[in-house]
């Protein structure tokens, strides 16, 4: 596993006395039992309505991460691919004109019973 070389590598370049901010959050409450404070929705009426789904993410980005201190975020995916796949568009999209912090998505592994993370740095030019 390369998370505790990346942890320790973070930590080499991070000063002692500042705490990163992270923000862990899952895409929809109530869906799967989360190590999470919050949700972009309560729920989802229609899963084919992509405009009002991406819209909903773009208001949950400038609310919660765009223009914050946050310093990395860790979103906790639950599988409903219409929901996933409108919420990395909107990265990109946000993306193309802000900084972001570093995201990484949490998987389950029903074999460990806990989450294994994806870290999702793209490299833009």
């Amino acid at each position: 596993m390369r998370e505790p070389i990346n942890r320790f590598i973070k930590d080499l370049a991070t000063p002692c006395d500042v705490q990163p901010s992270v923000l862990r959050f899952g895409l929809i409450d109530g869906r799967h039992p989360l190590p999470v404070d919050s949700y972009i929705f309560d729920s989802v009426e229609d899963v084919h309505d992509y405009t009002a789904i991406e819209r909903r993410i773009r208001d949950w980005l400038h609310d919660n991460v765009i223009g914050t201190d946050v310093d990395r975020i860790v979103i906790y995916m639950t599988g409903l691919g219409t929901v996933v796949s409108s919420f990395l568009k909107m990265w990109g999209w946000a993306m193309e004109s802000h900084d972001l912090p570093l995201m990484d998505l949490a998987h389950y592994d029903s074999f460990s019973d806990d989450y294994n993370i994806q870290h999702w740095n793209l490299m833009v030019e």
